[in-house]
């Protein structure tokens, strides 16, 4: 486990935000959803690291950061913001220890038209960070076409869980869970355990369904140099998931990084 955590925060108010690391996205906002904080090991290199707030992406993924895509009104106080903070282990944002890195802030004035997305970058070297993941020596993604294996990959993980089996994920999944275990010291046969138990505990519930992938609604995009594919649907939702509850409760969620390493299609994010 680490003793010193990376902790990066995006919070918007009266708009809608991307974080991204290193042309990864990871972590997005809402009105309804305006905060969220959280440990970012696994996706930082050694050496510079770019980080990036896409403030009023576009409408879908494949979209969301195309320039000049729509126009933005602001009202009273919208603002977003995007921070590193390096924090001890047990501690807490505000906590003595908690020492800032560095920080983006957008407060545009209200009711004058902005140009959207609105992209603000930092790069800075955090010494001591990072790690030459595996995904970074796989193959390129060289467009749209390249995706068809990603999607295979996905309609086998989720047909197996549909029948109440999660290995034909774990199994994919073992880049992702070494990845953790680089990032936060997460030994991976118990995290897998874990993972085993929490997912027959759900499926085991009634009426429990892996949702259908539907091809008209997924909306893959390249990013990570390249090496990576987000697999998100035009609503923002990971493909991989189960069906909505009566309730309107989505239970299981899956946000996947993909890469293609040795010309096997990995989930390591």
């Amino acid at each position: 486990m680490p003793q010193q955590f990376f902790m990066l925060e995006i919070k918007v108010r009266k708009c809608t935000a991307e974080a991204w690391i290193n042309d990864i996205p990871c972590f997005r906002v809402t009105p309804s959803r305006s905060t969220i904080l959280r440990a970012v090991h696994q996706y930082l290199l050694p050496g510079a690291n770019r980080f990036t707030i896409v403030i009023q992406p576009g409408p879908t993924p494949g979209v969301g950061r195309i320039p000049g895509l729509g126009t933005f009104i602001p009202e009273d106080d919208t603002s977003a913001s995007l921070r590193l903070m390096s924090m001890p282990e047990g501690s807490f944002d505000g906590d003595p220890g908690a020492v800032e890195l560095f920080r983006l802030d957008w407060a545009p004035p209200p009711a004058q038209p902005v140009v959207a997305p609105v992209v603000l970058e930092n790069e800075v070297a955090i010494p001591g960070a990072g790690h030459e993941w595996e995904w970074l020596n796989g193959d390129t993604f060289g467009g749209p076409a390249a995706l068809t294996d990603v999607v295979a990959m996905l309609n086998v993980c989720r047909e197996a869980m549909d029948r109440r089996d999660p290995e034909p994920f774990l199994e994919r999944a073992q880049m992702r869970f070494r990845a953790n275990q680089l990032a936060y010291g997460l030994e991976t046969e118990p995290e897998m355990a874990t993972f085993r138990q929490q997912f027959a505990a759900i499926s085991a519930e009634p009426g429990f369904a892996m949702e259908p992938l539907n091809p008209m609604t997924m909306d893959l995009r390249i990013c990570g140099g390249g090496k990576l594919v987000d697999c998100l649907d035009l609503g923002w939702e990971p493909v991989l998931r189960s069906v909505k509850q009566m309730n309107g409760v989505v239970r299981l969620r899956y946000p996947i990084k993909a890469a293609s390493v040795k010309g096997v299609i990995q989930i390591v994010l």
